[in-house]
């Protein structure tokens, strides 16, 4: 317990809680209490080890392993950065006063940004193969005015490049080797920029999109700008009676070469589709692939709509999935 008792030391010292500095140390740190002194000790010693497993707790956010490593290679939705409403920002010191890390120490609000505390916590946040998109979470859909210019103070949300969110969250930090030991000032090599680095999302962030997409996909889609659900979507977003109307299914597959075949089995205001995935070769490498069909379905008589649909994972079970989206389909003419 030599170890044990000689980290707590240092913490003991300061607090002065019995005896001298000195004292301490000859006593071996946690050996000098006595009786109750001991009692508060230990309940000290106790205290603060909780703390710092919560505290670990806390840093992990809840993140799966295997979504830590999803990284900026993959597209991960829809949202087109010349959308109606993103306002693009290329500044670091814009960035902070936007989001509301600012004002404050420049290096909190660095932190909150690394870590997903603080004023990252109120913005919904999405990702593409390379940019971000920050959606404020509190009535932010009624704070933006269509009919002006999109700008600092009239947005619907902010597209920001991910290299350059990488370049000023994860370089200049002082980096360590395996043994703790300080190696300098670079970049982080995992949620560094490419290409020099990795360029991962760091875990947080990799949650923090799972949490958002349904909510952006809500709003946007009232707003006739997005109108989809995790695997389907519909183009025009807010169509008319005169359009012709598409529907957009994708998923993703355990193989270079999936092959998916589907049938509409209904129309009408609900629309049903069935359909398999299956690997589309002897020759495919066992990679996740993302995939995806279009459906016409023509023009359509105004009214609410209702596509339900069921994809059977032909082969491992692992890559099905059911979904649902209702939209609306107004009078052409009509505004």
């Amino acid at each position: 317990m030599k170890g044990f008792e000689g980290m707590w030391t240092g913490w003991l010292v300061p607090f002065h809680a019995t005896g001298s500095a000195s004292a301490i140390r000859r006593s071996g740190g946690l050996g000098l209490f006595r009786g109750k002194e001991r009692l508060v000790g230990i309940a000290l010693a106790a205290a603060v080890a909780c703390a710092l497993a919560l505290g670990g707790l806390a840093l992990a956010r809840d993140v799966a392993p295997e979504q830590a490593v999803l990284n900026v290679n993959s597209p991960i939705n829809d949202l087109d950065p010349e959308s109606a409403g993103l306002y693009r920002v290329t500044n670091k010191w814009a960035f902070l006063y936007l989001t509301g890390s600012l004002p404050g120490t420049l290096s909190s609000a660095e932190w909150q940004w690394r870590s997903g505390f603080g004023a990252a916590n109120y913005w919904w946040l999405d990702a593409s193969e390379s940019d971000l998109y920050l959606f404020p979470k509190n009535e932010w859909a009624r704070n933006w005015n269509p009919d002006e210019p999109v700008g600092p103070y009239n947005y619907l949300g902010m597209v920001v490049s991910l290299s350059d969110f990488q370049e000023w969250f994860w370089c200049g930090i002082p980096i360590y080797d395996r043994y703790h030991r300080f190696l300098g000032y670079g970049c982080h090599p995992e949620y560094g920029p490419r290409p020099e680095n990795e360029g991962k999302l760091a875990p947080w962030m990799v949650a923090a999109i799972e949490q958002s997409r349904p909510n952006i996909w809500t709003v946007l889609g009232a707003m006739c700008i997005l109108k989809r659900s995790e695997h389907l979507e519909v183009q025009p977003p807010c169509p008319d009676s005169e359009d012709a109307i598409r529907l957009r299914i994708s998923g993703q597959y355990g193989s270079s070469c999936p092959s998916v075949q589907y049938n509409v089995l209904s129309s009408g205001p609900s629309i049903e589709i069935e359909g398999s995935i299956s690997s589309g070769g002897d020759f495919c490498a066992m990679v996740v692939t993302t995939w995806s069909v279009d459906v016409d379905l023509g023009v359509l008589a105004s009214g609410t709509y209702t596509v339900t649909t069921n994809f059977v994972d032909q082969e491992s079970g692992s890559w099905g999935f059911d979904d649902t989206l209702t939209f609306d389909v107004s009078e052409a003419g009509i505004e």
